[in-house]
């Protein structure tokens, strides 16, 4: 009879133990599979705001050459 309650407390243990390790390795896989998902949306974010940059640094380079350019031929009326 001891024996048996004995075999039931460690078989109970046991179970536990192993629950225990299978639901901590779904929840790892879980946190894991967001982690990636907010890693890839960032990814695609940050892909958006460096197009974004790129065009508005193109934007002020032809804005600054065209300024430039107005100034030089405004001397150039004036040497006149």
């Amino acid at each position: 009879m001891t024996t048996d309650i004995i075999f039931s407390l460690v078989e109970i243990g046991i179970g536990i133990i192993f629950e225990s390790i299978i639901l901590g390795l779904i929840f790892q896989q879980l946190s894991n599979r967001a982690v990636s998902d907010t890693k890839n949306a960032l990814q695609k974010e940050m892909q958006k705001i460096e197009d974004q940059n790129k065009f508005d640094f193109e934007q002020l380079q032809n804005e600054i050459r065209n300024a430039r350019t107005d100034i030089i031929n405004e001397i150039k009326e004036v040497m006149k």
